[in-house]
């Protein structure tokens, strides 16, 4: 087994250390320490990251630059949500999120870059590919937890939760259509990209109580990084522009 097919390897198992604690942080502890019941709407919302990170052990030995990124976003969402458990939370399950932690940083550090700079019909941006991947990553994770929050407050009827759900889900929709722009290299893709990071701010800074305190920071966080990103590449596109005109 080669150097690079052992670190996809390493990568997939610290995957599956880390989809297990998500089973335990998430589905197990709905279904056994709430007592809701196995299919109920929770439980099954908290099935979609445990799925999603034991996908990610599949897509990592991907050859396309499409499932690299996914695998790459995937564990990202799930070290800042360790993190965050680790941080705010002083439940018993703050052990759990260590494992969750460390299985997503350990997942990230041996698949390393492989295989991101595989060759793409897609995306193939003559510069800052580097920037445009980091972006693509950070986006992706947000809209995957942005998901999972909206469902789940879809489903709370009190002092209008449901409707913070739906402000979830519509600038995850957004986010969505502004990653295939993206991914596309479409200046429309990167203008909605601008646009859909403001209105992440401006929902995040509104649902005061919807979620905790230390989620809504880092969601804030990611985009402000997001957008200070941004700023090399809208600058080189209107000093592009400006040149040709």
């Amino acid at each position: 087994m080669g150097t690079s097919a052992l670190r996809r390897s390493l990568a997939t198992l610290f995957a599956l250390v880390a989809t297990s604690a998500m089973y335990v942080l998430g589905p197990y502890d709905v279904a056994h320490g709430t007592g809701l019941h196995f299919g109920d709407h929770e439980w099954l919302a908290l099935c979609m990251p445990v799925l999603l990170l034991a996908l990610s052990g599949g897509l990592v030995h991907g050859r396309s630059f499409g499932s690299q990124l996914l695998a790459r976003a995937v564990w990202w969402s799930n070290l800042v949500l360790g993190g965050l458990i680790l941080t705010f939370s002083n439940s018993s399950d703050r052990h759990v999120a260590l494992f969750l932690l460390g299985g997503s940083a350990a997942a990230l550090l041996a698949a390393g870059k492989q295989r991101l700079d595989a060759a793409s019909a897609s995306f193939a941006p003559v510069a800052f590919r580097g920037t445009l991947t980091a972006i693509l990553v950070m986006a992706l994770a947000d809209v995957q937890s942005l998901v999972l929050f909206g469902v789940l407050s879809m489903g709370k009827s009190c002092c209008g939760r449901h409707l913070y759900g739906y402000a979830f889900l519509a600038v995850a929709a957004l986010l969505g259509v502004a990653l295939l722009g993206l991914f596309r290299l479409r200046v429309w893709g990167l203008a909605l990209t601008v646009l859909a990071n403001l209105g992440l701010i401006a929902v995040m800074l509104v649902v005061d109580g919807a979620l905790p305190a230390g989620i809504r920071g880092a969601y804030i966080v990611s985009a402000v990084v997001q957008l200070a990103v941004m700023v090399p590449l809208v600058r080189a596109l209107v000093r592009g522009r400006s040149t040709a005109a």
